[in-house]
Formats: structure tokens, C-alpha cells, sequence
């Protein structure tokens, strides 16, 4: 194998960026991580393998200067900030999840790169209609409307989605934006990651330390779990694939998980102490036979596109993906 690509992964220290940066280091090339921090704590077995850039996204200035610097070829850009941090303080919401999208295209640009692979979300689609909600749960593609109301994480996403696919249209940047549906793995509980997506991972660690879960309500809520680490494969995939037409991709597991039957796989898996999850949906809006339906759902996302263009398949199970706390 040849010399590896430069890769400039912005976010490359946090839960999905530190695999992405393992991944390409097992696949021969050289990750240049841009972070705003250096807490090198899930990457510290391999501190000194990648080149490092402390940093800021909002500065466009400093994205440019390691773009440039490094001799970077492609960028995945997963750097972002959570939807409770983005609502708390909007504008800098905005100016992480979407100017900062701006600031890496425009690097990219600049400085010749030919790629960026954006991380996006479901969120960044309109609201979910009935078919895509409890019970029937249809998966969404990339036909679904990406018009979002629910906040500014979502409309951060779909403003950068706009942007990438111009700066391809006008330069021939080439640009790949991946929705991805709900995502568990270790970390998804540090300070720096907010609130999101926290209860999946109390559920394993809680079981690891041996304490009891309790879900107030939301028991029977279905929701497509992806892994971090099939996420990072995911963004290698799209950033190193030979060519691909499609500008945005919706991606989950292609399961559907509820959280009372996860708890009872975890469990066992780590000897946890009982725990219990009520009947129903966390935010409901009205009940239908038994079954509380959200009215901002985390549906399952069709990931046929994907897998046809950028060959990109989910490897972890819920029960594999706890692999990452042994």
C-alpha cells in the first residue's frame, strides 16, 4: 500500500471522532486532529500517532493555517455542539454546527483539498410525519423533506448540508453529509457532550457499576441505535470511496431497539442491579393503543443509498457495540 492520505478530522477527539481517527490510522493513513481541547482521553493508546491541532471551528483563520500547514487532502468534519448547548446559546449554536461547516469548506477549498465529509443528522429533516412514527415506524431516506422546526442543532445542520452541496456545485468540492439517527458509544456522558443521547449510555454504565436504571416513562419507545464506531466507519467509507453522485446519505443500524428490552441486554452482560422502565413514550402528545407516540420521534433511517454508493453496511449489534466499555 502506498502513502496514505492527510485526513484533517475536526472533532477527532470526541466519541465519534476518536474512532474515525483509529480507523484511518489501521487503514495506513495519517489523521491530522483538530480539536478544540487537548483531553486526549479516548485516544490516550495512541497519544503521538496523529498529528494534533488545537483550535477553534469558528476560526477560519486556524482552519485554514492546519489545512495548509498540514498539506491536508480531505476533511471529515464531525466538530459540533449538542442540541441543549445550541438552543441555550443560539448563536454560537449557529456559528459551531453551521458557519463553521462554511469555514471548513472554504478552507478545503483553498487550500486543494478535493473532499469533506460532513457529520449531519435526522435532525435536520422536517418534522416527522405519522407513517414515521409509532407504531408503524417507517424508515426515512433521503426523499424526506429537510425543512427542520425543532430547534437550532437541526437547522445548524441543514444550512451546512445547503452550503456543502453549493460549494460543490460552484468548485467541485466534492461533499458528503451523513445523517445519522440516534448514536450510542462511550463518552456520550462527558460534560463536553451535554445532555444528548446520556441515557444510553447510564444504562451501561450504571450496569457496569452495578446500579439500577429507572426510565420514568418510555419504556416502549423504538428507536434505531447506531453505534459511535459504525458511525466513524461510515465517515471513512464516504471519505475515502472512489466517487459517489449523492450529496446527502440517511444512516442508522436498520434495527429498532426499545428501551426496556436494552436495559435487560445490558444487564446481564455486567451483572447490574435491577432496573425498570415505565410503559409508553418519554414526550408524548397522545396514546394510541398503549403506546405513547413522540412528537419529536427519532425514526429509523433507510441506509439503502448508502450501502449502494459508499458501501457502507452496520457491523455492531446493541449487544456488540458494549464491547467498547469492557
Amino acid at each position: 500500500m502506498g502513502r496514505g492520505m492527510r485526513i484533517l478530522v475536526t472533532g477527532g477527539l470526541g466519541v465519534n471522532g476518536c474512532w474515525v481517527v483509529r480507523d484511518l490510522l489501521e487503514m495506513g493513513h495519517e489523521p491530522v486532529v483538530f480539536d478544540v481541547r487537548p483531553d486526549f482521553t479516548l485516544l490516550r493508546d495512541l497519544t503521538g500517532e496523529f498529528a494534533f491541532v488545537e483550535g477553534d471551528v469558528t476560526s477560519a483563520e486556524q482552519l485554514a493555517a492546519a489545512c495548509e500547514g498540514r498539506r491536508v487532502e480531505r476533511v471529515c468534519h464531525l466538530a459540533a455542539v449538542y442540541p441543549d448547548a445550541a438552543d441555550a446559546d443560539p448563536a454560537r449554536g449557529f456559528a459551531v454546527n453551521a458557519l463553521a461547516t462554511v469555514h471548513v469548506l472554504e478552507a478545503a477549498r483553498k487550500t486543494g483539498a478535493d473532499r469533506v465529509v460532513f457529520t449531519s443528522s435526522i435532525g435536520a429533516l422536517s418534522p416527522m410525519t405519522d407513517e414515521h412514527l409509532e407504531p408503524e415506524m417507517k424508515p426515512v431516506d433521503e426523499t424526506f423533506p429537510a425543512y427542520p422546526t425543532g430547534g437550532v442543532y437541526g437547522a445548524a445542520k441543514a444550512a451546512s448540508e445547503l452550503m456543502g452541496i453549493q460549494y460543490q456545485r460552484l468548485y467541485g468540492l466534492k461533499f458528503a453529509a451523513l445523517r445519522f439517527a440516534a448514536i450510542y458509544g462511550l463518552g456520550k456522558g462527558a460534560e463536553r457532550h451535554g445532555s444528548h443521547n446520556v441515557i444510553w449510555t447510564e444504562m451501561i454504565e450504571n450496569a457496569i457499576a452495578g446500579r439500577p436504571t429507572v426510565v420514568p416513562q418510555g419504556g416502549d419507545q423504538r428507536l434505531d441505535l447506531t453505534y459511535a464506531r459504525d458511525v466513524a466507519r461510515s465517515v471513512t467509507l464516504a471519505c475515502l470511496a472512489d466517487d459517489f453522485e449523492a450529496a446527502c446519505f440517511t444512516l442508522g443500524a436498520g434495527g429498532r431497539t426499545r428501551c426496556a428490552i436494552s436495559r435487560t441486554a445490558f444487564a446481564p452482560r455486567f451483572r447490574a442491579r435491577a432496573s425498570r422502565s415505565a410503559p409508553g413514550s418519554t414526550r408524548a402528545a397522545s396514546a394510541q393503543g398503549g403506546i405513547m407516540r413522540w412528537t419529536s420521534a427519532a425514526p429509523g433511517a433507510n441506509w439503502a443509498t448508502s450501502r449502494c454508493t459508499i458501501r457502507r453496511r452496520p457491523r455492531a449489534t446493541g449487544r456488540s457495540g458494549l464491547s467498547g466499555w469492557s
